[in-house]
């Protein structure tokens, strides 16, 4: 158990950098995620139909006239679709956006905690010699990697990033 904790505690302190920019990324994409979300919930049905790719009616109401869902749109796949993206921009939006993005960090730092403590029982599962360990650490752009040895056998820990515009930054341990 010893062991396990000093593994813990020496890959936090090689990943801390790797820490920082994880949790960055995930409040930088908490942000962008939260502005998103108030601009779909301002969305006309005409940018709805432009979003969906089909073409809007034009409905008239005495002398106003407007362009709107067409005939059948209620009984589509597009309109469960927007529904569940309504819903879930009204979900987002409860939150104050600092609350968001506070939330945001918290669960990357969850996460990032949870991440050393399984590469650290899976480094124990290697059976290292714990008295003769030596931690290298590197990065290549965004991604950590980390190479630790006992002398005899080496283990090779390595992440990758992933994230898009949709796409909340992620990432997991690839363990050689």
């Amino acid at each position: 158990m010893e062991n396990l904790i000093n593994i813990i505690n020496v890959l936090k302190v090689q990943t801390a950098d790797f820490k920082a920019v994880y949790v960055e990324k995930c409040m930088a994409y908490a942000l962008n995620e939260y502005n998103r979300q108030v601009l779909i919930l301002t969305w006309s049905d005409e940018q709805w139909c432009e979003f969906f790719g089909i073409t809007p009616r034009t409905q008239t109401y005495g002398t106003t006239t407007r362009l709107t869902f067409p005939n059948g749109f209620y009984s589509t796949a597009n309109a469960k679709t927007r529904h569940n993206m309504i819903n879930k921009a009204r979900r987002t939006t409860n939150y104050r956006q600092e609350d968001y993005i506070m939330y945001a960090k918290f669960d990357a730092e969850h996460h990032y905690d949870a991440s050393i403590e399984k590469l650290a029982h899976r480094i124990v599962t290697k059976g290292l010699n714990f008295d003769k360990l030596v931690v290298t650490a590197g990065w290549v752009n965004v991604n950590f990697n980390c190479v630790i040895t006992d002398g005899d056998k080496t283990v090779k820990a390595s992440t990758i990033i992933a994230e898009g515009p949709v796409q909340r930054p992620h990432y997991r341990y690839l363990i050689k």
